[in-house]
C-alpha cells in the first residue's frame, strides 16, 4: 500500500519528534536527513546546524563535565544570564550542609534533558555559571561554628554571648557587601543574575543592587515567612 507524499510526510515529522524527544543519535541523524530532502519544518536541535557549528556543542549529545551548567558552553562574557553561588549557611537553624547547595546543582545539571516541547532551542539562552568564591566559602568555614554556639546558646536557655553575635554579623555584612558588589556589577552589563545559596540572607545585597536599578517585586515561596527579628 503507497501513501500520498503528504501523508508520509506527516507521519515523518512525527516520527522525528518522538525520535529527538528520546534522544536516539543514529536515528535523529537519519531525521535530519529526511528533514533535509523532504522540506519538513525545523525540528528543535536538527536543523539550527549554523548555531551549533559556531558554538561547537552539540545539544543532543552528552553533558561535558566542563564546570559550566548543564555543560553548556557559554562563557560569562557570552551569557545573559549568570548563575552567582554563594556557600553561606553561617545561621540556619537546623542541619548545616546548605552552604553545599550550589556545587549540588551544578553536579546534578548535567544529568538534565536539553529537550523543552514549550521552549524549543531552550538551550541557545547563554548561561554560564559563576565559580565559587573562596572568600565566601572561607567567612561561611569561620561564621558556622560561631552562628551554632550561639544557637546551641539559645536552645539551651544560656544567656546570650554578645561577642558571638557581633562576630556572626560582621561575617555577615561581608557576605552581603560582597553579593551586593558582584550583582550590581552583573546588573550593570545588562546580565540577569540568579542566586545559589545558601540561606535565607543570601539575597539581601541582590536586593540592595536591584532597589538602585529599577522597581521590581519579590515572590517569596516558603513555609514560613521569616520577618521576625532573629
Amino acid at each position: 500500500m503507497l501513501l500520498p507524499f503528504d501523508e508520509v510526510r506527516t507521519l515523518l515529522i512525527y516520527c522525528m519528534k518522538v525520535i529527538t524527544k528520546r534522544q536516539l543519535p543514529f536515528l535523529r541523524w537519519l531525521s535530519f536527513l529526511f528533514c533535509s530532502h523532504l522540506g519538513c519544518p525545523k525540528i528543535p536541535y536538527l536543523c539550527e546546524l549554523n548555531t551549533i557549528a559556531m558554538s561547537n556543542f552539540d545539544p543532543n549529545s552528552y553533558a561535558p563535565k566542563n564546570g559550566h551548567f548543564i555543560g553548556l558552553p557559554y562563557t560569562a562574557a557570552e551569557a545573559t544570564v549568570l548563575l552567582l553561588p554563594v556557600p553561606w549557611e553561617a545561621t540556619v537553624s537546623s542541619n548545616a550542609g546548605t552552604a553545599g547547595g550550589p556545587a549540588h546543582i551544578l553536579a546534578a545539571s548535567y544529568q538534565l534533558d536539553l529537550w523543552d516541547d514549550t521552549v524549543p532551542n531552550a538551550w541557545a539562552t547563554p548561561i554560564y555559571f559563576v565559580p565559587p568564591s573562596g572568600m565566601v566559602q572561607a567567612w561561611n568555614a569561620a561564621a558556622r561554628p560561631l552562628a551554632a554556639a550561639h544557637i546551641e546558646r539559645l536552645e539551651t536557655q544560656q544567656p546570650v554571648d554578645a561577642q558571638l553575635v557581633e562576630q556572626v554579623n560582621a561575617y555577615s555584612a561581608q557576605v552581603n557587601a560582597w553579593v551586593y558588589q558582584q550583582c550590581r556589577a552583573y546588573l550593570q552589563q545588562g546580565k540577569k543574575v540568579g542566586l545559589l545559596g545558601g540561606e535565607h540572607s543570601v539575597p539581601f545585597g541582590y536586593l540592595q543592587a536591584l532597589a538602585e536599578q529599577s522597581d521590581f517585586g519579590i515572590l517569596q515561596i516558603d513555609a514560613h515567612a521569616d520577618l521576625r527579628v532573629a
